[in-house]
């Protein structure tokens, strides 16, 4: 239907606005926790409501957006250590009570077991971030390497992509505020604390490669809050950028022939000229 058609389309603000309508506090809950930002106290409450509660007993989903909550509202160590637990029970469960579930259950599992192995990981750089001992950035590169490597197939589509990298940006704005103080809100160094530049790209790459060519273009714009950026990480941007217009206008071309190919003209910012 149209709600999982604009989930593939990662429209995730489109579904905050229409769950609200609804007063659809599942899908409000899922769509909280992928635009992030402010909507990380607005989740936190709404975890609290019984419909929700009850859900997170039999879905592990649903369970892991306690730990996303709880990542961002700065809980202590002990309670975040105990949420991971209990998901990670919660998901060994489901896996053994359905033992001849289909492949869409199983994948479904996995990639849960997945997003908790990252979420752990997570928990781990935001206490490192926390530590008032820390004399300088913690030590990322590890993370970030396994990070790079651990993806989902590209034939998983577009929403396990999405929900992996979107998550990961999510810890990378954490970061990137948490640092600010200690590297004196230096752009550049902000910048190479982190992954985000590379992670928002790889998901515009796969949307793209996907056919999602919109999708695509709208997960680049993600990277206007980053000040300061890599030279290659830019480049990799500009030709993502140019990428998905250029099929966009070669689509433009056979819905409309007479109005011929268009020409392609991308600043080097990568938006579209005037």
């Amino acid at each position: 239907g149209w709600v999982a058609a604009t989930r593939h389309l990662c429209q995730w603000t489109v579904l905050d606005t229409f769950a609200s309508a609804v007063e659809d506090p599942l899908l409000l809950a899922e769509a909280f926790a992928m635009v992030g930002d402010k909507k990380w106290t607005q989740l936190e409450r709404l975890l609290r409501m019984p419909v929700l509660s009850t859900e997170a007993l039999n879905d592990p989903a649903r369970k892991l957006h306690e730990v996303q909550a709880a990542v961002h509202q700065r809980a202590k160590a002990p309670h975040l250590k105990a949420l991971c637990d209990s998901v990670g029970r919660l998901t060994l469960s489901q896996w053994h009570l359905q033992p001849g579930a289909g492949p869409a259950v199983r994948s479904h599992l996995l990639r849960v077991a997945h997003q908790l192995v990252e979420a752990t990981e997570a928990v781990a750089i935001v206490q490192a971030l926390s530590d008032p001992k820390a004399k300088g950035p913690p030590k990322m590169d590890p993370v970030l390497d396994s990070w790079r490597l651990r993806l989902p197939n590209v034939w998983d589509g577009t929403l396990a992509w999405d929900a992996l990298l979107t998550w990961r940006h999510h810890v990378f704005m954490i970061v990137t505020e948490r640092l600010k103080p200690l590297l004196h809100n230096n752009p550049e160094q902000l910048s190479s604390a982190h992954d985000a530049q590379w992670t928002v790209i790889r998901l515009a790459k796969t949307a793209r490669q996907l056919g999602q060519h919109n999708t695509a273009l709208s997960t680049l714009i993600r990277l206007w809050e980053i000040k300061k950026m890599d030279v290659a990480d830019a480049a990799a941007k500009d030709e993502e950028h140019a990428r998905a217009t250029l099929h966009l206008q070669d689509e433009e071309s056979l819905l409309h022939p007479a109005l011929g190919p268009g020409l392609l003209s991308v600043a080097v910012d990568g938006s579209p000229e005037a």
